[in-house]
C-alpha cells in the first residue's frame, strides 16, 4: 500500500510505501526499516510502533536532538499523530531567535508543537518547551530552534515542501497532499 494512497508520503523526493515483509506477519518495511506492528484487542492494527534511531534515521536528525521515544496520539481530524520530543542541539540552546546571538536564560515557556514532514500516513510534530532569552539586542524574546523559522507553526523542511510543491501543483493538491488548510 504505497503512502500516496493515505493522503500523505515521507517528503524526501522518493516513492515511499509500506510493504508486507515476507515471512513476517506481524511487520511492515517501510524504506528498508523493519516496523513491528501492535495488534489491540479488537482486532484493530494500530500505527507501526517506530523506535527513536529508527526515527532519527528516517528524520536525519542527530542523536542529541530527539530526547525521549516517540508516542502516537489521535488527531482531533481523524488519523494519528506520532509525537517527537525534540530539543536543539547544545550549542544552539539559549539563543535569541532574532540575530542568533546567545542571551541570558530567562524563564520556559509551555510546550510547543511544530508540524513536520509525514511518515508513512501519519503526521508528524516535534515537541519541545523553549526557554526566553534575554538578548542584548531585542530584549526578552523566545529562543532559537534549529528546526523552524521563527514564530513558525512548521519545520523549514516543511516548508520547503510545501513551496517546491506550491510551484509545480495546484493549491487545491498542495493541500490535499499535505494535509493542510488551502490558506496557510
Amino acid at each position: 500500500v504505497f503512502a500516496s494512497m493515505c493522503g500523505g508520503g515521507l517528503g524526501f523526493g522518493v516513492v515511499a510505501g509500506a510493504f508486507p515483509c515476507a515471512g513476517v506477519e506481524r511487520g511492515v518495511l517501510l524504506l528498508g526499516l523493519f516496523l513491528p506492528r501492535n495488534r489491540t484487542e479488537n482486532g484493530r492494527t494500530p500505527v507501526p510502533t517506530i523506535t527513536a534511531d529508527a526515527l532519527k534515521r528516517m528524520l536525519h536528525l542527530p542523536a542529541n536532538v530527539v530526547t525521549g521515544t516517540p508516542r502516537v496520539e489521535k488527531d482531533p481530524h481523524g488519523g494519528d499523530v506520532a509525537v517527537v520530543p525534540a530539543r536543539p542541539h547544545a550549542g544552539d540552546m539559549g539563543r535569541c531567535a532574532r540575530c542568533g546571538r546567545r542571551g541570558r536564560p530567562y524563564d520556559r515557556l509551555g510546550m510547543r508543537r511544530w508540524r513536520h514532514l509525514d511518515v508513512g500516513c501519519v503526521k508528524l510534530l516535534l515537541e519541545h518547551a523553549p526557554r526566553r532569552v534575554d538578548c542584548e539586542e531585542h530584549g526578552v524574546t523566545v529562543e532559537m530552534v534549529p528546526w523552524a523559522g521563527r514564530k513558525s507553526a512548521y519545520t523549514r523542511d516543511f516548508e520547503r515542501q510545501v513551496a517546491w510543491l506550491s510551484v509545480h501543483a495546484p493549491r487545491s493538491a498542495v493541500s490535499s497532499l499535505m494535509r493542510v488548510d488551502r490558506k496557510s
